[in-house]
């Protein structure tokens, strides 16, 4: 069930209208029921892995919380006993994910050095949504363990967290400190909040079918054969996939935080203008924002952080960018594609920025810096977009500036890409304006005739000028994948 779907249409309306005809009482119940819906509706068999997660984790809890309240016994001992619970949920939540996910890469990588040593389960299917809940529930038990939070005794309100359909396929990754609270909450229908929650999630889906969409179909149609592509055609398709793979998750993160505004639930923040980035360090407090604070919280600071030698700074970031790269997937080009933007950070930064420079730049110079970095980021996302290293390979190796193939045998025509193109200036522009500190309340204030025209223009751009039929082979985000 795709946010760009009719069917989520029909049920997300449907699941709304009952969330404010029934009673505050048990909404977690009709959230819960429809979460699961939801997900069963990629596969039945998805569910008994969510809820394996979901009793662990929640169960989990509950042993650390007695500990941490349980003053009888010695902190040595309540110590032990909490780090005996936290590696059970850690290994069985990560095992699971590990399974599932990574089984028949390691398989193949081992196999290619010991032939034979481990066997490749073809039926092994790739689960939506695994990475994401799994270091939601994970985030949970490692808070209750710190004493940061106290566990949550009520279990279907539990089961919402780790399931909250809005968020739950590709995030944004949220706390349990954020969102439990919120399901406790009594929230009535406020006109201007649903308004605001019904035009981000308006907004998101344009940009993912106007835009993140057809320049899809350009994309695949060299990235499917890179071999057969050379010149300049493959610089445009890695920007154009830098571009599409930013306004495809950026567009999911709207529809996710509109859907839950309509309820009166405030979901995180996932991207905040990450093209008009100053450093690249600048760009990870921007790019994925859910996904790299747990990464900071739950590794990077774990690991010492900053706080010894610089060397071992260095080492800890490269850890992370690592395991981040192979978070993303189960391919040694998601590693590599770790290291390379680890390099950014830690060498780019230093001889292009001046990352210890405070002062505010102005909106020119973050144009400049931001276009630099999403020059340098996309030369990194050959390997996020190749279907294997040897493809990535040849995508270096086609890369020049002489024009020797037909710009518009792509899959778009003239009109087309010229169209894309100034639709995502357009949607630029407002992120300039955002950056200056415009916010939807803005429109809200604008003279009749603006509102309007933009609550009807989008839907109908939708309608008409999205990216539909046979030419798009994939209208799912591209995160789902992870």
């Amino acid at each position: 069930m795709l946010f760009n779907s009719f069917e989520f249409l029909l049920f997300y309306i449907i699941v709304s209208v009952l969330f404010f005809i029934i009673s505050n009482k048990w909404r977690w119940l009709l959230l819960l029921i429809a979460s699961y819906i939801f997900y069963s509706s990629w596969s039945i068999s998805y569910l008994g892995l969510i809820v394996i997660s979901t009793i662990v984790t929640y169960y989990s809890g509950i042993l650390l919380d007695k500990q941490n309240s349980n003053v009888d016994k010695p902190e040595t001992t309540r110590n032990k006993n909490k780090h005996s619970i936290v590696a059970a949920s850690l290994i069985i939540n990560l095992g699971i994910l590990f399974f599932f996910k990574y089984y028949n890469f390691a398989a193949t990588s081992v196999n290619s050095i010991i032939p034979n040593t481990l066997p490749f389960i073809d039926s092994l299917l790739p689960v939506v949504g695994i990475s994401f809940y799994t270091f939601q529930a994970l985030s949970y038990t490692m808070d209750v363990y710190n004493g940061k939070i106290k566990a949550q005794h009520h279990i279907g309100k539990y089961a919402l967290f780790v399931s909250f359909f809005p968020q739950l396929i590709a995030g944004p990754i949220e706390k349990a400190a954020n969102l439990l609270p919120q399901f406790d909450k009594s929230t009535k229908f406020d006109y201007q909040r649903v308004r605001s929650g019904v035009l981000l999630m308006v907004w998101g889906v344009f940009k993912k079918v106007v835009v993140a969409d057809h320049l899809g179909i350009f994309v695949s149609k060299v990235y499917e054969n890179p071999e057969s592509t050379s010149g300049i055609i493959p610089i445009i398709a890695t920007l154009f996939f830098a571009i599409q793979l930013y306004i495809d998750f950026s567009s999911y993160s709207d529809i996710a935080i509109g859907a839950a505004k309509v309820f009166g639930y405030k979901l995180t923040i996932n991207f905040k203008r990450p093209y008009l980035s100053t450093s690249f360090g600048d760009f990870w407090k921007r790019w994925h924002i859910s996904l790299n604070a747990w990464f900071m919280e739950y590794l990077y600071i774990p690991l010492g952080g900053n706080r010894n030698k610089y060397s071992r700074t260095i080492i800890n970031i490269i850890i992370v960018f690592l395991i981040s790269g192979l978070w993303h997937g189960a391919s040694w080009n998601f590693v590599i594609w770790g290291a390379i933007n680890a390099f950014y950070l830690l060498v780019l930064d230093r001889l292009l920025f001046s990352i210890k420079n405070k002062k505010p730049l102005s909106l020119l110079k973050k144009m400049f810096r931001g276009t630099v970095i999403m020059l340098f980021w996309s030369l990194s996302l050959v390997f996020f977009r190749a279907d294997n290293f040897t493809d990535a390979i040849t995508i270096y190796g086609n890369l020049s500036f002489t024009d020797n193939q037909q710009l518009y045998d792509f899959g778009l025509n003239q009109l087309t890409f010229k169209f894309v193109l100034g639709i995502f200036f357009i949607i630029y522009v407002v992120e300039l304006f955002q950056e200056l500190g415009y916010t939807s309340d803005n429109i809200f204030r604008a003279p009749l005739i603006v509102r309007w025209s933009i609550y009807l223009l989008l839907p109908l751009a939708i309608i008409y000028l999205g990216a539909y039929g046979s030419e798009l082979a994939d209208s799912s985000f591209i995160y789902f994948q992870f």
